[in-house]
Parts: structure tokens; C-alpha cells; sequence
């Protein structure tokens, strides 16, 4: 689903919009990538309202984020401020636990070091980016962590309910991940929050969904290794309740202009073909490495029981006499 239909899903856009606003005269800004293809590029133009500002980019120079590739940010807002849109970079999360099934007490120590040590490094190379380290136990704690620390001390949550549309995406887009030996968890909310912005109470809505991979709890080769979780770009608007038919209705329109160039998509699926064959080849030779990896365990630990039992019948040998 491209970023387009993902947006006017996760904005509910409005049915209608008044034949007034549909009239007024707009002003087209275009979203350069100036980063991804050696010369700028469109990715996306937006038809804004009379006298709003915008400013927008296609990020592709950062250490680390959402998207493995790209992050679209943009901001557009009404000539006073008290109505906007913003789309933010997602953030990605990492975990990793040290595989202990079959080991020998004596080394679970050191393969918990080790672990601790990868995660430092995570830790240093995601320092500043929309990446983090941790461990990821649901929606409240994501938006907690990554959305509550930007609003207000007088911030309230008003209402939260599910995205039913994403939702079903996201049942549609892993439905067939069974037998791949991964485990997958999602979910997608709207949450409704209220604070002051200056002398003005104004109202916020912010859409937000995530999807997290972990090994399958029956894989015997990667049971507990890691956790991957990515959140999508948030989403969010703003307006005045006493201005709401008229600024959602700008809203709306402001999304629904929204276009993504087709040149600039087709370079862009071109790219998502490539990474995503090469991180096939990648999963496939780190899952042979796993696997090889068990199966000497599973044989070191076949040669010591042999041993113990020798020993043993040594043992037993020895006092017979």
C-alpha cells in the first residue's frame, strides 16, 4: 500500500468537502528528494490552503529509522498555527536476548555479556536517530515512551480507539507469515488528546501503528534471539474545536491533494526490489549459519553426555572390583 492510500486510511478522510473550500485557489508545493537519486527529485506534491505554510523532505542521510530507506517529513499549518498537519519519521526498536536451550550452565554467563555488549553498541550507534534499543510490550508503552515526552505537561488523552482499516492491512500483509518460523505482533490506534497551545485549547489526533517480528516460540534454533518492532510514520493533526467545521474540512482537502510522482515511486519500488532480495539472500545464509550453529551444540552436547555416561560405567566398574 503506498504512503498516499496508508494516509488517507489512517486520516479518515471526509466524504465531502464544502463546495466553498473546493473553490478557493491553492498553491502547490512540491516535496524534493534531494538525497536518493543524485539530483533532486518530486516525490509528492500537496495543494495547501490560502496562506498556509509547509515545509517538507524526503530524508535519506540518517543513521538509522523507521524505514530502511526513506523517511517522508512534512509540516503544513494555517497562517495563525492553531490548525495543522504533520507526518513524522517512524522509529524502529531492537532487542536481543542470548539463546541459553542446551547450553552448558557454565557459558550461559558469558553468552549473556555478550549480548549486553551488542546492545551497547546499539545503543552508540543509534545514539541521536529514530532508533532505539529495548524491548517492546505494547501500544501505551510505545506511545508513552516516543509521543507523550513531545506534549505538554497539561496534555490529556481523550479518547483511543482502534484503526479497524490498518488494522486489516496488517492482518492482510502477515496473514501468511505461519511456517516461516517468525512470530508477528501489531496494532493501529487513533488517539485524541487535548492541550494549550499559547492562550488557545486545541485538539489533537494522532494516528499511530506498529508491527514487531520475533522468532517463532517452537523454533529450536531461534527461539528468544531478538525482537525487531517498527512504527510507522505518525501522523497527526490539529485544530480549534470552535473552528472544526471549518479547518477539519481544510484538513481533509489538504490530505486528499496529496500525490506521490509516479517517476520518483517507480525509482523508489526499483530500490525496495533490490534491498529486498538482498535481505532474502541475507535471512536465507544467517539462518544456515543458526542452524549450523545448533546442530553443533546439539553434538557438543551428545559427546559430553557420552562422556559423563563412560565415566560413569568407569565409576560403577571400579567399585565392583
Amino acid at each position: 500500500m503506498s504512503l498516499f492510500k496508508s494516509l488517507c486510511i489512517a486520516l479518515c478522510l471526509s466524504a465531502s468537502v464544502t463546495s466553498t473550500l473546493e473553490a478557493q485557489q491553492t498553491t502547490r508545493y512540491e516535496i524534493l528528494d534531494r538525497q536518493g537519486f543524485g539530483k533532486p527529485l518530486t516525490a509528492y506534491t500537496v495543494e495547501l490552503p490560502p496562506g498556509w505554510q509547509a515545509r517538507g523532505e524526503i530524508l535519506w542521510q540518517k543513521p538509522c529509522s523507521g524505514n530502511d530507506l526513506y523517511e517522508l517529513d512534512f509540516y503544513a499549518r494555517s497562517p495563525d498555527g492553531l490548525t495543522g498537519l504533520r507526518i513524522q519519521p517512524g522509529h524502529q526498536i531492537i532487542w536481543l536476548a542470548p539463546i541459553t536451550a542446551g547450553m552448558d550452565p557454565s557459558l550461559v554467563q558469558m553468552m549473556a555479556a555478550q549480548t549486553e555488549a551488542q546492545l551497547n553498541q546499539l545503543r552508540t550507534r543509534f545514539r541521536n536517530s529514530n532508533c532505539h534499543v529495548g524491548l517492546v510490550t505494547g501500544t501505551q508503552q510505545l506511545f508513552d515512551t516516543l509521543v507523550k515526552p513531545a506534549r505538554p505537561a497539561d496534555m490529556k488523552v481523550t479518547a483511543t480507539t482502534h484503526n479497524a482499516d490498518q488494522k486489516k492491512h496488517f492482518e492482510t500483509m502477515f496473514g501468511a507469515t505461519g511456517g516461516t518460523g517468525m512470530d508477528t505482533f501489531f496494532d493501529a490506534v487513533r488517539v485524541d488528546m487535548t492541550y494549550a497551545l499559547g492562550a488557545q485549547q486545541i485538539e489533537e489526533s494522532l494516528w499511530m501503528s506498529w508491527y514487531a517480528f520475533q522468532p517463532a516460540a517452537n523454533d529450536p534454533v531461534m527461539a528468544g534471539s531478538y525482537q525487531q518492532t517498527i512504527v510507522e510514520p505518525l501522523r497527526l493533526t490539529w485544530l480549534l474545536p470552535s473552528r472544526r467545521a471549518q479547518d477539519q474540512a481544510a484538513l481533509d482537502a489538504l490530505v486528499r491533494s496529496i500525490k506521490v510522482d509516479p517517476d520518483w515511486q517507480a525509482r523508489i519500488q526499483e530500490v525496495q526490489r533490490k534491498v529486498a532480495e538482498n535481505n532474502r539472500r541475507a535471512a536465507d545464509e544467517n539462518r544456515r549459519a543458526n542452524q549450523e550453529s545448533w546442530d553443533q551444540r546439539q553434538a557438543d552436547r551428545a559427546r559430553a553426555e557420552a562422556q559423563r555416561d563412560a565415566e560413569h560405567r568407569r565409576f560403577l566398574d571400579m567399585i565392583a572390583q
